[in-house]
């Protein structure tokens, strides 16, 4: 069952119907119990994977909670650092160690390893990155032990972020847990407005887009240099409008049981900076490796190599954590040496006492950093799609040596869907749509909902793509 498909509201509405019978004692258990569910039908042995790291960082936690002495903390917190990072390692980057040394092996004449290929469990890099920030936290004192088993068991299993975050903080989700809410009104219309604009955005806005500019982008040889650069912007925003579609789904079934799950998005093609960027996208992960590999890096006084180790380190890791190639590694240190070199200027700046802060009206030069910052992204987005090294080198080396050329009706079509797409973020940026909303009335409010409703009926994909985090 795939958030993409209709077939998954019958399934919301189930557990939503049900949800407002159940006592309020027992709210918590059939949330985890319907959590499980949802995750069984995809392989059910995946979620031993999940059970276990549940049992291990729930044990932790207790453990944490009475030791004093600071070498069993430490062991404690070693034992779930291993297994949890064992796990992800062994499902993820063994295969990819694997085949590396395969090519070394070949290239000395030796025979291949007989690694075999293991598949990898649903979710697994969302909720370990979740377990280990709770057993970090309980470990550092700033939030105390989960006492509940049920309720720590749904903070890793909840079935809205489950499968491809956000990833949530224990100090955020489990209070809001552990008083499930009545199910009301004002929740079901909020949530399930964001549901709705959720399925919009991926029936219809992503896939549409998607099957416009991948055939372009996935064939780059002869194509003109201006349709090579709008299929790589758009397959950007491709990649942008499945995930935030993800998350709004999530955001707005948590809502229908009164949970509120953290902004994962923030309208990041009005970046006017890489670093701005990757702080707009994919928030969640973001401030998870700033908080926890970053910021225990950063020490004393600030110098040009520790900004450079540090935002290398780190966004290598967010790259990697993406998945095991040297693709997504590249694209994460692409944006890291993007990063660093801006952090540097502005470090170099502050010493000399020239300070720029961003904000206020925009102006020309503020819409320049935003185009240059879409492009540069966009391009590093390549290796993001590329299946390996060769066809990011293929794609590359075709924008480098093509023309100008371009069917002028495919990039017309293109550019300006991009275009209403960035007034779209710009128009939300500057205006509070909630209440915007609230002022429209019943009758534009139905008229819009019933709008989405038939184009999702009429217009939608009829056999849309997995979402692109789900391989992650």
């Amino acid at each position: 069952m795939s958030f993409a498909e209709l077939e998954f509201l019958p399934f919301l509405v189930l557990v939503v119907g049900l949800f407002a019978y159940v006592p309020q004692r027992l709210r918590g258990l059939f949330l985890l119990v319907a959590s499980y569910a949802f995750y069984l039908q995809a392989v059910p042995w995946h979620a031993l994977l999940l059970a276990g790291s549940t049992l291990v960082d729930y044990g932790v936690g207790l453990g944490l909670g009475r030791a004093r002495h600071r070498g069993a903390r430490r062991g404690l917190l070693g034992t779930s650092l291993a297994l949890n990072l064992g796990a992800l390692a062994l499902f993820k980057y063994s295969g990819f160690v694997a085949d590396n040394l395969d090519a070394l092996l070949a290239h000395g004449g030796a025979a291949p390893l007989a690694w075999p290929r293991l598949a990898l469990p649903l979710g697994i890099s969302f909720y370990t990155f979740q377990t280990l920030a709770y057993t970090i936290d309980v470990y550092r004192g700033t939030i105390a032990p989960c006492r509940s088993f049920t309720t720590f068991a749904l903070y890793v299993s909840f079935f809205p972020q489950l499968v491809a975050g956000p990833i949530e903080r224990a100090g955020h989700l489990i209070p809001q847990l552990e008083r499930v809410q009545v199910v009301d009104l004002e929740r079901l219309s909020r949530g399930g407005r964001l549901v709705l604009w959720g399925l919009v955005k991926k029936l219809l806005l992503a896939e549409h887009l998607a099957r416009h500019v991948r055939p372009v982008f996935g064939a780059p040889e002869g194509r003109g240099a201006l349709a090579l650069t709008a299929a790589a912007v758009g397959m950007n925003a491709v990649l942008y409008l499945d995930f935030s579609a993800y998350t709004d789904l999530a955001r707005g079934a948590a809502r229908l049981f009164g949970v509120e799950l953290v902004e994962n998005f923030r309208r990041p093609f009005l970046s006017r900076s890489v670093a701005e960027f990757a702080s707009r996208w994919h928030m969640s992960l973001f401030r998870w490796i700033g908080d926890y590999v970053h910021s225990p890096l950063t020490h004393g006084r600030a110098s040009h190599w520790r900004l450079w180790r540090n935002n290398l380190l780190t966004m290598g890791l967010f790259g990697f954590w993406h998945g095991a190639s040297w693709t997504f590694l590249l694209w994460g240190l692409g944006s890291g040496v993007a990063i660093s070199a801006q952090s540097s200027l502005r470090l170099a700046r502050a010493r000399r006492g020239v300070r720029r802060e961003l904000g206020g009206p925009w102006r020309a030069r503020d819409w320049a950093a935003c185009l240059a910052t879409t492009l540069f992204t966009s391009a590093f987005v390549v290796f993001f799609f590329s299946p390996d090294l060769a066809f990011a080198e293929r794609w590359f080396g075709a924008l480098a040596t093509t023309t100008l050329a371009a069917d002028p009706t495919w990039l017309a079509w293109t550019v300006g869907a991009l275009l209403l797409g960035l007034a779209g973020q710009a128009v939300a940026e500057r205006y509070d749509l909630e209440r915007a909303w609230r002022r429209v009335g019943w009758a534009g409010r139905g008229a819009l909902v019933l709008g989405c409703v038939a184009a999702l009926v009429w217009l939608r994909v009829p056999a849309p793509e997995p979402f692109v985090y789900f391989r992650f």
